[in-house]
């Protein structure tokens, strides 16, 4: 009985693993083009299929592959078992086979085709060998490698448009696993051939339109290389592709949206003099790709600053270190002047206008949220930031009271204790004077041109503060954007009540600095500010009769009328002394001027101060 038991169950097993044989029969005939390595094991071999004549789907399948296998004069050799595969790892081909696969697929043949995404998937994957002319490695022929490469590129993508105008429904696996394979590609290729193949976006876009999924991650991954790219043809490639995406296919707006925000927050992280401008560039590419659906970038821009209020909200709840650090950074900065610069490009659309005052009130909870005399220079970024809001959109924001405490500090009153040396000469003199002094100490910055700019900085170190040229550059900045505030005022009928409210502050902070340096740059302001002063009087005089006080609509066009000579007289570049509008700009020439100086000079540049207690 027990061994009836056993033959029963040997017998079963037997029929299992028949079953199962015929089954992998019919799962190898048909080829899988969604694995990422599955291609370099699919080998088209008439010899392997017509020993498994088990079946009879198995045998009509081998008869017409090996029918196909004639066509390309191939080899026994060249089809080699799995077995084999797995031992050589290699692929073997001559160079009259290359050329011939190459003539075969430009005809449309689907096996040739087949093949040929196979090589290409062998070249593009670093883990597989190739081998050429039998004992050459085709990986140290570099021109063969980059000519199937750029066939692949330029010339599939065509072949495969003419297979699927002909209804084949087998050409769209073959499309998906070369798109598979490219992706793969871009994923580890070196820069010239990313740019390559972004450079042909244009030819695989075609392709990449009829599905879905590769939609998406060939968005992701162009908008990865554009955000990470300093070349601006190559910018100009993607932007081409996602537009022509958009434009195809609408549906993609909101996540290209979305995808652009991603990649630039991870860019927008760190401000440098070299980032700086890159920075700059991506904001213009974002605010361009916005202009296709305005109703739908109003939303997911009402989205974004949402999120930046939720943050400052439960920042203020829970006002710790490390909370205050996730808004006083430059990714957080740099998120705020992007928005700013997209409602100001957009200022004149309706939906997109009312989101102006929800950032204002977010730009002002972050000046509020930490008075640390660390972030003066954040304070001055986001009230010139507030300045530029005011400017094109004609809202009044109060500044003013946000700079002038920073006028107050002590770091104005107090002498400054340091000499900064700059001359060599200077310096080896001074060395040799301190090494007998034991009061003095040295202190070895790096990376400090002890200069300000605004357009790097955000934050000054109290070891910082001790720098002569730091605490003018702070005291000009301070100085400029008041009076940018009230040049972009100028217009106000009130506008003299707001200088005089600002003259005394000054005055008050003016007696107790001195500094003569200090006072000379003050001193200039204030000649300015009352000089317009003068100016605005007498012009309310010329207007006497036209201004109503009692009546709103004579004021706004009072308003209204000096704004467009304002435009007039900036247009015509007028020179006048007393035409107070003009600051605004040349202070924005002013800042640009400071930070070509700063770009100018070496980086990673170590300074030597000596710091003497006793002066």
């Amino acid at each position: 009985m027990g061994k009836k038991k056993l033959d029963k169950k040997k017998q079963t097993k037997n029929k299992n693993k028949e079953n199962n044989n015929n089954n992998n029969e019919n799962t190898n005939n048909k080829v899988d083009f969604f694995l990422d390595d599955a291609d370099a094991d699919l080998v088209y071999d008439s010899s392997e299929l017509e020993s498994k004549n088990n079946s009879e789907q198995s045998s009509k399948n081998s008869d017409s592959l090996s029918e196909h296998g004639s066509d390309l004069d191939f080899n026994d050799e060249d089809y080699k078992s799995e077995e084999e595969e797995k031992k050589e790892k290699e692929f073997k081909m001559t160079k009259n086979q290359l050329k011939k696969l190459i003539s075969k697929t430009r005809n449309g043949n689907e096996i040739s085709i087949t093949k040929i995404i196979i090589l290409f998937s062998k070249i593009t994957n670093p883990n597989s060998a190739l081998i050429l002319d039998e004992n050459e490695n085709i990986l140290s022929k570099k021109n063969i490698i980059s000519n199937i490469i750029k066939f692949c590129i330029e010339e599939l993508p065509n072949i495969f448009l003419l297979k699927i105008n002909k209804n084949n429904k087998n050409i769209e696996q073959l499309i998906k696993r070369y798109l598979s394979i490219l992706i793969r590609y871009l994923k580890t290729c070196e820069e010239t051939m990313k740019e390559f193949i972004i450079n042909h976006l244009n030819i695989l876009q075609n392709l990449i339109f009829l599905f879905k999924n590769f939609i998406e991650i060939f968005l992701k991954k162009s908008i990865e290389i554009w955000a990470i790219t300093k070349i601006p043809e190559l910018r100009i490639k993607i932007i081409n592709f996602i537009q022509n995406l958009i434009s195809s296919k609408p549906n993609f707006f909101e996540l290209t949206i979305k995808i652009f925000y991603i990649n630039y927050l991870q860019i927008a992280k760190s401000m440098n003099i070299n980032s700086f401008q890159h920075i700059k560039q991506l904001q213009n590419d974002f605010i361009n790709i916005l202009n296709f659906d305005l109703q739908k970038s109003y939303i997911t821009i009402f989205t974004f600053i949402r999120k930046l209020c939720i943050q400052l909200r439960n920042t203020i709840i829970d006002k710790t270190l490390s909370s205050i650090k996730n808004i006083y950074n430059w990714q957080f900065v740099n998120s705020l002047i992007l928005w700013g610069r997209v409602i100001m490009h957009y200022v004149n659309d309706e939906d997109i206008h009312m989101l102006i005052y929800p950032l204002i009130q977010t730009i002002v909870g972050v000046i509020r949220l930490n008075s640390n005399e660390n972030f003066y220079l954040l304070r001055i970024r986001l009230v010139i930031l507030l300045n530029a809001i005011s400017r094109i959109s004609g809202i009044f924001i109060p500044v003013a009271m946000y700079i002038l405490p920073i006028l107050k500090s002590n770091y104005f009153i107090e002498k400054c204790k340091n000499n900064i040396i700059n001359n060599n000469k200077n310096k080896d003199n001074n060395n040799k004077n301190n090494k007998n002094d034991n009061n003095n100490t040295k202190i070895n910055f790096k990376n400090i041109n002890n200069r300000v700019n605004i357009a790097i900085m955000i934050k000054i170190k109290k070891e910082e503060y001790k720098f002569k040229q730091i605490r003018k550059d702070l005291l000009i900045e301070c100085c400029d954007c008041l009076v940018e505030f009230l040049s972009i005022n100028s217009y106000r009928i009130c506008i003299e009540e707001l200088c005089n409210e600002i003259i005394k502050e000054i005055r008050i902070a003016l007696k107790k600095i001195i500094d003569k340096e200090y006072r000379e740059i003050i001193k200039n302001r204030l000649e300015k500010i009352e000089n317009f002063i003068k100016f605005n009087r007498e012009r309310l005089e010329k207007n006497k009769s036209m201004i109503v006080l009692t009546k709103i609509e004579t004021i706004k066009n009072y308003e209204n009328n000096i704004k467009l000579n304002n435009i007039k007289n900036n247009n015509k570049n007028n020179n006048n002394i007393n035409d107070f509008y003009k600051e605004w700009e040349n202070i924005r020439h002013r800042r640009q001027a400071d930070f070509e100086a700063i770009k100018s000079q070496k980086e990673n540049k170590f300074i030597e101060i000596d710091i003497d207690e006793n002066n």
